[in-house]
């Protein structure tokens, strides 16, 4: 039956025998298992059958997700992430978040935060704190490393409002403890 024969692939792909496994991958896949085809898009990706073969992997990952799987829009969208394909990573990252997928909602708010922080350093790199600021607040509510860092900085200079030596302290406590060495 078919978890047998899921079963049977995992053991194969376990002792790393792909060449065994993919004949039994291929015909779950035509039964239409999530488990093959996200498998298959693996062995793909990854080449451990032999070459990479992106575009492969990329159409059993989409057979996957067509399944319901919402590992598998993981699975591609970093695929397509490391392939240079933002837009439609972000496309698949938003497509399993709406599907519950926390995975895919973690890579998605990551990517709206270096996407907040790339236009915040934008605005201070043309002496827009004003219009920074906002954006800064909203990032370091989710703990950005960067903001916290940066409205350590604003609060420092004064650059919005008045100088601030304690909240540029705090700020830059909190954007060490995450990460950020620089920062203190």
């Amino acid at each position: 039956d078919q978890s047998d024969l899921e079963d049977q692939a995992y053991q194969l792909i376990e002792h790393e025998t792909y060449e065994e496994a993919i004949p039994i991958l291929l015909s779950l896949a035509d039964q239409k298992s999530s488990y093959a085809l996200e498998a298959l898009g693996w062995i793909y990706e990854t080449g451990a059958a032999g070459a990479v073969d992106v575009e492969a992997a990329l159409s059993y990952y989409e057979r996957a997700v067509g399944e319901g799987s919402t590992w598998a829009c993981h699975f591609m969208g970093w695929l397509l992430w490391n392939d240079g394909r933002e837009k439609e990573a972000r496309t698949i990252f938003e497509m399993g978040a709406q599907n519950n997928c926390e995975e895919c909602k973690y890579e998605l708010d990551d990517i709206i935060r270096c996407d907040a922080e790339a236009n915040a350093s934008e605005l201070m790199r043309r002496d827009d704190y004003k219009q920074a600021l906002p954006i800064l607040l909203s990032i370091a509510e989710k703990k950005s490393s960067y903001a916290l860092a940066a409205l350590g900085s604003i609060s420092e200079t004064g650059a919005v409002g008045a100088v601030d030596l304690g909240a540029a302290r705090t700020y830059y406590e909190r954007a060490t403890a995450e990460g950020n060495v620089s920062a203190y």
